[in-house]
């Protein structure tokens, strides 16, 4: 149904509400409720701590508040082990189940041994003539949430561009210049698997986080992208890269302007969501 995805998360919010008295320490409970209503993604929760007895605590409170109405976790995960041996150890979870090394994680890969995100594109050998419908598939295929991969993406939106424009039905096979293209572009596919970000973007209370935002356009598409900077008391500064968009320009011509003009607005949309 429509309204499931607001069902499910309202469900977890009220719940939340509902027991997080089960939590004798007031302190404890307050840092595990605003824990789980700031820190889902869909059906996943992550978060952050600081130091190991921060992290087991926070796991058992957030446990013991769900399980409290009936939306029991399954699964534990951690890129430090210390972490993962004393969940294992803990009664209230013994029957859980932990992962060590990669895992899945709103699409993608967390190596959380290296505390890196990585990405698994498969691309099986084809032997037909790509048409239309084939290159719609296998660019759909590379599901980027984060906007890691909006430099490859972005070549794939623009081809698809051109197949519209060259007015080619479904399943017709790609004309020759077309499909030479393609296969170049399909080629190299396999390569994003060898890309690894850092997970953790520097950002404790003790220092001071800023974001910076860039954007730029050109006659086939603009991208906003957006950067965080942390600046530590020791003088030590790190920028991380957060997330990226990108949006094929319209084939209607425009000047350089307009879309500069387009994609401020573009950058603005995301830096608020």
């Amino acid at each position: 149904m429509a309204c499931s995805p607001h069902n499910a998360v309202r469900t977890l919010q009220q719940c939340t509400c509902n027991n997080s008295a089960v939590i004798p320490d007031i302190q404890q409970a307050t840092r595990a409720r605003t824990a789980i209503l700031t820190s889902f993604y869909v059906d996943d929760f992550l978060t952050s701590c600081e130091s190991v007895t921060e992290a087991v605590e926070l796991a058992e409170n957030v446990d013991a508040i769900l399980s409290a109405g009936q939306c029991t976790l399954r699964k534990w995960h951690s890129n430090d082990s210390q972490v993962m041996m004393r969940l294992s150890n803990e009664p209230s979870l013994s029957s859980y189940i932990f992962y060590s090394g990669e895992a899945s994680i709103l699409g993608l890969r967390l190596d959380a041994l290296k505390d890196q995100l990585l990405f698994r594109v498969d691309i099986c050998q084809r032997v037909e003539i790509p048409t239309k419908r084939c290159v719609l598939s296998e660019v759909a295929r590379l599901f980027d949430p984060t906007g890691l991969l909006s430099p490859v993406i972005v070549n794939g939106k623009i081809f698809i561009q051109r197949l519209w424009s060259a007015g080619l039905s479904w399943d017709s096979p790609l004309p020759e210049d077309l499909c030479r293209d393609w296969l170049n572009y399909r080629s190299q596919l396999p390569e994003l698997n060898q890309i690894r970000v850092e997970w953790w973007m520097g950002t404790i209370p003790r220092v001071q986080t800023s974001f910076h935002g860039f954007c730029d356009s050109s006659s086939h598409a603009y991208a906003a992208v957006i950067y965080a900077k942390t600046s530590n008391t020791n003088g030590s500064v790190r920028f991380t890269f957060l997330t990226a968009r990108t949006k094929v320009a319209p084939l209607k011509t425009a000047t350089i302007p307009r879309l500069d003009l387009r994609q401020c607005s573009f950058l603005h949309r995301h830096s608020r969501t």
